[in-house]
Protein backbone atom coordinates (compact mmCIF):
# COMPACT_ATOMS: atom_id res chain seq x y z
CA UNK A 1 0.00 0.00 0.00
CA UNK A 2 1.23 3.48 -1.25
CA UNK A 3 1.53 6.45 1.40
CA UNK A 4 -1.53 8.39 0.46
CA UNK A 5 -3.55 5.38 0.36
CA UNK A 6 -2.09 4.68 4.29
CA UNK A 7 -3.08 8.07 5.23
CA UNK A 8 -6.37 7.70 3.14
CA UNK A 9 -7.08 4.64 5.74
CA UNK A 10 -6.22 6.77 8.68
CA UNK A 11 -8.05 9.92 8.24
CA UNK A 12 -10.91 8.31 7.25
CA UNK A 13 -12.52 7.67 10.84
CA UNK A 14 -11.39 11.14 11.75
CA UNK A 15 -13.39 12.59 8.40
CA UNK A 16 -16.39 10.53 8.73
CA UNK A 17 -16.74 11.95 12.91
CA UNK A 18 -16.44 15.09 11.48
CA UNK A 19 -19.21 14.98 8.84
CA UNK A 20 -16.99 15.47 5.64
CA UNK A 21 -15.70 13.88 2.75
CA UNK A 22 -11.93 13.52 1.28
CA UNK A 23 -12.07 15.08 -2.35
CA UNK A 24 -8.35 14.77 -2.48
CA UNK A 25 -4.99 14.62 -0.80
CA UNK A 26 -2.14 15.07 -2.65
CA UNK A 27 1.26 15.98 -2.02
CA UNK A 28 2.88 19.26 -3.29
CA UNK A 29 5.54 21.63 -2.97
CA UNK A 30 6.25 25.04 -2.78
CA UNK A 31 9.99 26.95 -2.89
CA UNK A 32 10.22 25.06 1.18
CA UNK A 33 8.14 23.09 2.33
CA UNK A 34 6.64 19.89 1.29
CA UNK A 35 2.72 20.53 1.80
CA UNK A 36 0.02 17.64 2.10
CA UNK A 37 -3.14 19.14 0.43
CA UNK A 38 -6.40 17.30 1.97
CA UNK A 39 -9.31 18.79 0.34
CA UNK A 40 -12.43 17.75 2.28
CA UNK A 41 -15.96 18.88 1.34
CA UNK A 42 -19.65 18.64 3.55
CA UNK A 43 -22.38 16.05 1.77
CA UNK A 44 -24.05 19.27 0.51
CA UNK A 45 -20.82 20.09 -1.33
CA UNK A 46 -19.87 22.85 0.68
CA UNK A 47 -17.13 24.29 2.87
CA UNK A 48 -16.03 26.26 5.96
CA UNK A 49 -13.00 27.38 7.31
CA UNK A 50 -13.85 26.21 11.07
CA UNK A 51 -14.12 23.10 9.37
CA UNK A 52 -10.83 23.06 7.99
CA UNK A 53 -9.48 23.79 10.76
CA UNK A 54 -11.00 21.43 12.88
CA UNK A 55 -10.07 18.18 10.36
CA UNK A 56 -6.27 19.91 10.40
CA UNK A 57 -6.34 20.09 14.43
CA UNK A 58 -7.85 15.99 14.33
CA UNK A 59 -5.89 14.17 11.73
CA UNK A 60 -2.76 16.33 12.16
CA UNK A 61 -1.34 14.31 14.93
CA UNK A 62 -2.36 10.41 12.79
CA UNK A 63 -0.03 11.69 10.24
CA UNK A 64 2.95 12.99 12.59
CA UNK A 65 2.80 9.06 13.19
CA UNK A 66 2.75 8.61 9.44
CA UNK A 67 4.76 10.76 8.03
CA UNK A 68 8.35 10.44 9.16
CA UNK A 69 9.81 13.29 7.02
CA UNK A 70 9.30 17.35 7.96
CA UNK A 71 5.91 18.80 6.20
CA UNK A 72 3.41 21.19 6.16
CA UNK A 73 -0.45 19.34 6.19
CA UNK A 74 -2.98 21.87 4.54
CA UNK A 75 -6.82 21.00 4.86
CA UNK A 76 -8.69 22.92 2.37
CA UNK A 77 -12.14 22.94 0.20
CA UNK A 78 -11.64 21.65 -2.86
CA UNK A 79 -13.07 25.34 -4.23
CA UNK A 80 -15.59 27.18 -5.95
CA UNK A 81 -15.07 25.55 -9.20
CA UNK A 82 -14.28 21.99 -8.39
CA UNK A 83 -14.38 19.53 -10.45
CA UNK A 84 -16.99 16.83 -9.93
CA UNK A 85 -15.19 13.41 -10.21
CA UNK A 86 -18.38 11.34 -8.95
CA UNK A 87 -21.18 11.55 -11.29
CA UNK A 88 -23.19 10.20 -8.62
CA UNK A 89 -22.67 13.78 -7.18
CA UNK A 90 -24.56 15.53 -10.00
CA UNK A 91 -28.07 14.85 -7.78
CA UNK A 92 -27.26 16.86 -5.00
CA UNK A 93 -26.25 19.62 -7.46
CA UNK A 94 -29.59 20.22 -9.59
CA UNK A 95 -29.86 24.04 -9.83
CA UNK A 96 -26.39 24.27 -9.19
CA UNK A 97 -24.35 26.15 -11.90
CA UNK A 98 -22.06 24.08 -14.07
CA UNK A 99 -19.24 24.29 -16.87
CA UNK A 100 -19.52 20.97 -18.62
CA UNK A 101 -17.41 20.06 -21.67
CA UNK A 102 -19.37 17.04 -23.75
CA UNK A 103 -17.46 14.36 -25.62
CA UNK A 104 -19.27 15.20 -29.19
CA UNK A 105 -20.40 18.95 -30.60
CA UNK A 106 -23.62 20.26 -31.18
CA UNK A 107 -23.42 22.78 -34.30
CA UNK A 108 -19.03 23.02 -33.78
CA UNK A 109 -19.50 23.83 -29.85
CA UNK A 110 -18.81 20.82 -26.74
CA UNK A 111 -18.43 23.15 -23.88
CA UNK A 112 -21.17 24.86 -21.87
CA UNK A 113 -22.21 27.05 -18.51
CA UNK A 114 -25.46 27.10 -17.31
CA UNK A 115 -27.96 25.78 -14.45
CA UNK A 116 -28.59 21.84 -13.79
CA UNK A 117 -31.98 21.29 -13.96
CA UNK A 118 -32.96 18.24 -13.71
CA UNK A 119 -30.19 14.63 -12.86
CA UNK A 120 -32.12 11.39 -13.71
CA UNK A 121 -31.57 8.87 -16.69
CA UNK A 122 -30.72 11.88 -18.75
CA UNK A 123 -29.33 15.10 -17.65
CA UNK A 124 -30.99 19.03 -18.22
CA UNK A 125 -29.13 22.07 -18.38
CA UNK A 126 -30.05 25.57 -18.68
CA UNK A 127 -28.17 27.62 -20.77
CA UNK A 128 -28.02 31.09 -22.54
CA UNK A 129 -26.78 31.00 -26.23
CA UNK A 130 -26.27 34.68 -27.11
CA UNK A 131 -29.27 36.28 -25.53
CA UNK A 132 -31.74 33.04 -25.40
CA UNK A 133 -31.81 30.17 -23.10
CA UNK A 134 -31.92 26.86 -24.19
CA UNK A 135 -32.12 23.54 -22.60
CA UNK A 136 -29.30 21.07 -23.57
CA UNK A 137 -30.07 16.99 -22.72
CA UNK A 138 -27.13 14.52 -22.64
CA UNK A 139 -26.04 11.36 -20.67
CA UNK A 140 -23.32 11.14 -17.82
CA UNK A 141 -22.10 8.81 -20.26
CA UNK A 142 -21.61 11.94 -22.76
CA UNK A 143 -19.59 14.10 -20.08
CA UNK A 144 -16.07 14.30 -20.74
CA UNK A 145 -15.56 17.03 -17.89
CA UNK A 146 -17.91 18.85 -15.28
CA UNK A 147 -17.53 21.43 -12.77
CA UNK A 148 -18.91 23.65 -10.82
CA UNK A 149 -18.62 27.15 -12.25
CA UNK A 150 -19.01 30.69 -10.76
CA UNK A 151 -21.87 32.59 -12.02
CA UNK A 152 -20.69 36.15 -12.52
Amino acid sequence: MNQIARIKELIEPTLISNEVKLYDIKWTNDKKNRILQVSIVKDDGTMDLDTCALVSESISNLLDDEIDSKYVLEVCSPGAEREIKDLNELENLVGKHVFVRLNYSIKGKNEFRGDLVEVGSSILLKYKDRAVYKTLEFNREEIEFIRLAVNI
